[in-house]
């Protein structure tokens, strides 16, 4: 996934020289001109991608939401939210191909949709397994409260009977309130899921490991259940990482009181904080005066970690981005002591989804307001932080769906480069799925 730097188009001329014998008059130069080669900048959408660069799903005639992306190995593309089915909502996946076309080969025309329990049911994380048997999680409403939940589909998007109880899993975690948010599948196949439990008073990061047949794993935490108060008020964490050694990273927001911060716990394979992580296994981060909350996670090759979110400017928010050293110290290297802020819009800017490029630069996705309503947005930052001047406008890109609103909630890049972002798009009637392509 290396990025190009590609020189402007030129014109091209050509000298051509002949030599006569024995004291004949050289043939004079002439010149040809070629038609100028039409480079397309990094940034742009991809026109062999559905309609311009973008596709949108409708589920029915009732709002649909992607949440979060998957890239199989062989390029087919899955995404997953809820679909509402005129009751309560429902997982639901759609797999495209290449191209951008809905799957024909996978559900009905391509989507799938689950009722989990007989209330609410929100996908928010998705992981594709080495033997393409896709896993979804999130949560779902019992008629009390909010359990974690876990699905898995085998490739044709047929549930996978041999996981759980007909290819679902719940999981309560106390008796209150839990969900999940994040999810990760180790080396081993053991799925990690990560979000949040009520405590009593408020809510900890939650995190809960299943074995590859949906049992709980009892080596991990109290029967394969780790929460963890982080604060003094809520704590959530939204995305999940697995290190290469197998240490588990977790991020989210965390309440001190008077403003949420950036927040990072990390975890030995067994569940315990990983005490050689920040304090006693936790990093928190304020940016400025007010809310700040990471929303995704990275893990650059060199064992450095990102996280993505928000941050307040005084009056709204802007994409944030910060780095940490693999101790969890904040990496002085890159932007201003390890953190930066891009105000995209004029209003309130998240960034939800982040990507690390192969070379190195950064990408974020989410949203940015054009003074009306939300467009798409992709920031792209070197590996100092800086901004990717090469990319969109001085690193910046930001795509309208239509005259209504449009987020970008998860971003993926392609084996080739390529960029996907999804998300959700109004119709003005209801929200579809939403995804775009854009050239690296």
């Amino acid at each position: 996934m290396k990025k190009l730097f590609l020189l402007p188009a030129a014109v091209l001329i050509i000298v051509i020289t002949g030599c006569g014998g024995g004291g004949s008059t050289p043939t004079p130069a002439t010149s040809e001109t070629t038609t100028p080669v039409t480079v397309t900048p990094p940034g742009s959408l991809d026109s062999t991608f559905g309609t311009g660069g973008i596709v949108t799903t409708p589920i029915g005639n009732n709002d649909a939401y992607a949440y979060v992306l998957g890239i199989q190995t062989d390029g087919r593309i899955v995404a997953a939210g809820y679909y509402a089915d005129g009751s309560y909502y429902d997982f639901a996946l759609v797999r495209y191909n290449t191209n951008g076309s809905l799957d024909t080969t996978f559900g009905t025309g391509g989507i799938v949709t689950t009722p989990v329990g007989s209330g609410n049911a929100i996908a928010n994380a998705l992981g594709i397994q080495s033997d393409g048997r896709i896993v979804a999680a999130g949560s779902f409403y019992n008629g009390s409260n909010d359990n974690f939940a876990v699905v898995r589909y085998n490739t044709d998007g047929s549930l996978d009977t041999t996981f759980g109880t007909g290819g679902i899993v719940t999981t309560p975690i106390g008796s209150g309130y839990a969900g999940a948010y994040a999810l990760g599948i180790g080396s081993d196949g053991r799925i990690v899921v990560a979000g949040y439990c009520a405590d009593g008073s408020y809510y900890d990061f939650a995190l809960v490991r299943y074995n590859t047949d949906g049992s709980l794993d009892t080596t991990f935490g109290t029967d394969g259940i780790v929460t963890t108060p982080m604060g003094s008020g809520y704590d959530i964490a939204y995305s999940l990482g697995i290190q290469s050694d197998g240490r588990i990273l977790a991020a989210g927001s965390s309440h001190y009181g008077s403003y949420y911060n950036f927040a990072i716990a990390r975890y030995n394979t067994d569940g315990s904080l990983d005490t050689t992580f920040g304090t006693g296994g936790i990093v928190t981060t304020s940016i400025g005066i007010g809310d700040s909350e990471a929303l995704a996670l990275g893990i650059g090759s060199d064992g450095r970690i990102l996280a993505a979110g928000k941050s307040p400017d005084g009056s709204n928010y802007d994409f944030a981005l910060v780095r940490y050293n693999t101790n969890g110290s904040l990496d002085t290297s890159f932007g201003t002591g390890g953190i930066v802020t891009t105000p995209v819009g004029s209003g309130w800017d998240y960034a939800n989804g982040l990507g690390i490029q192969s070379d190195g630069s950064i990408l974020t996705a989410g949203r940015s307001f054009n003074g009306s309503n939300y467009d798409f947005a992709l920031v792209r930052y070197n590996t100092d932080g800086s901004l990717d001047t090469s990319f969109g406008t001085d690193g910046i890109v930001t795509t309208p769906i239509g005259s209504y609103d449009a987020y970008a909630i998860a971003l993926g890049i392609q084996s080739d480069g390529r960029i996907l972002a999804a998300g959700s798009s109004d119709n003005g009637s209801y929200n579809n799925f939403a995804l775009m392509r854009y050239l690296p």
